[in-house]
């Protein structure tokens, strides 16, 4: 079957989408969350969590730990492709580009066993949608951001993600409806 990520900037509504299609599609889906609940998983909450340090070493360290977790879920994600199933992940490589920029020359390199989307659903807003959402829903972590300049400059970096892979990727206007967006997506995919 296909497995699918969904991407974008902290505030574009990627969990509201993921919980959508998880709704619409039921059984024939598998929904994976990045960071996962594995050992590695925790490890990165904690950092992200409780971490105020931006740092090199910070940055290297939650690539890392994002990488294991990402091969921790491979076979779980073969699995479940081998089954029929669709796979929707909330986030993939392209985030520990974005949010790892200090160390992203390695990201490629640490991820290369992890499995690999069939396509990418960039989701995108305008700069100040993006930081009224965050301004609303509080700062999560340390990298909940809200200052336009890193915002804009991260969505910038996801853009361009896209454009270099657009062969598997498309860029969704985050401001539609969630409603919408599922049905963009499963459109996409020839699920509709």
């Amino acid at each position: 079957m296909t497995y699918i990520a969904i991407e974008g900037v902290d505030g574009a509504g990627k969990t509201s989408l993921v919980n959508e299609l998880e709704s619409r599609l039921a059984e024939r889906c598998l929904i994976i969350r990045q960071p996962s609940d594995s050992p590695y998983g925790r490890e990165i909450r904690g950092i992200i969590s409780e971490s105020c340090d931006d740092s090199f070493d910070v940055h290297m360290k939650l690539a890392l730990l994002f990488a294991l977790d990402r091969l921790l879920l491979k076979p779980v994600i073969e699995a479940a492709l081998d089954e029929g199933l669709i796979v929707i992940t909330d986030r993939d490589v392209w985030s520990s580009y974005v949010y790892q920029f200090m160390v992203q020359d390695y990201v490629p390199a640490l991820n290369r066993g992890a499995a690999r989307p069939s396509f990418t659903f960039l989701l995108t807003a305008p700069v100040e949608t993006l930081c009224a959402r965050l301004a609303q829903r509080g700062k999560l972590n340390v990298f909940d951001d809200d200052s336009v300049e890193v915002i804009k400059g991260r969505q910038e970096h996801y853009r361009s993600l896209c454009k270099d892979w657009s062969r598997f990727a498309i860029e969704l206007d985050a401001t539609c409806s969630t409603e919408d967006l599922v049905e963009q997506v499963l459109s996409e995919l020839s699920l509709a």
